[in-house]
């Protein structure tokens, strides 16, 4: 296995900056944990040919229209079209505060929305991170803001869970209390987050654990 190599990555998020959280067949952009992913494995010189050929199937990013207040972000979750507003309040925060501890306050604030467009957001904060650990880049930490705002602009919560005693049941003994929707409810939605969406129409996955 090669060793990890850095040296595309600044040059590859540079050249898709201009663009946002989808592609034009409607799928999230991937182009960013794609490089990144390349780069860890040791593949940097694959990195700007992939750029180029996936380029074309990306959608620009619109502007930041409707700032977020820092005291009411809650208001602003899961909506999609307010990406580069969420971006906007990453980057006026990451020039305030190490990426660090950032990280640490919004990574609680976001955990319950986790499977935000079938965990895209995390998923790809996970990227950014692992890039800015191997060298702290303006690009990265550009990277890293849009990343936190694909994760709020899309977050998504679960229905709330039966209850899981206290948290000492087994993992094997609490996916056997998961529900599980009957073929005669399931429908095909075409995607993972619109699946879970349909999980707030099912008494069993939404009951209170109260």
């Amino acid at each position: 296995m090669r060793a990890p190599s850095y040296t595309s990555l600044d040059d590859a998020l540079e050249a898709i900056a201009g663009h946002g959280l989808a592609l034009t067949n409607g799928n999230s952009n991937h182009a960013p944990m794609v490089a990144e992913a390349l780069c860890a494995l040791g593949r940097p010189e694959a990195v700007m040919p992939w750029i180029v050929r996936y380029r074309e199937r990306m959608v620009p990013r619109p502007p930041a229209s409707n700032a977020i207040c820092p005291s009411e972000w809650r208001g602003a979750l899961g909506e999609r079209d307010r990406f580069a507003d969420w971006a906007a309040l990453f980057r006026e925060e990451l020039q305030e505060a190490a990426w660090p501890r950032l990280l640490g306050r919004w990574v609680s604030r976001l955990a319950p929305g986790f499977c935000a467009a079938a965990t895209h957001g995390i998923i790809c904060v996970g990227h950014a991170v692992r890039s800015l650990s191997a060298g702290e880049t303006v690009c990265r930490m550009r990277e890293l803001a849009d990343a936190l705002a694909s994760w709020a602009a899309t977050y998504q919560e679960l229905p709330n869970p039966p209850a899981v005693a206290n948290g000492t049941m087994s993992p094997r003994k609490a996916i056997t209390e998961v529900p599980v929707i009957p073929l005669a409810h399931r429908r095909n939605l075409g995607n993972i987050t619109a699946s879970l969406a349909m999980l707030d129409d099912f008494p069993e996955s939404s009951r209170s654990s109260d």
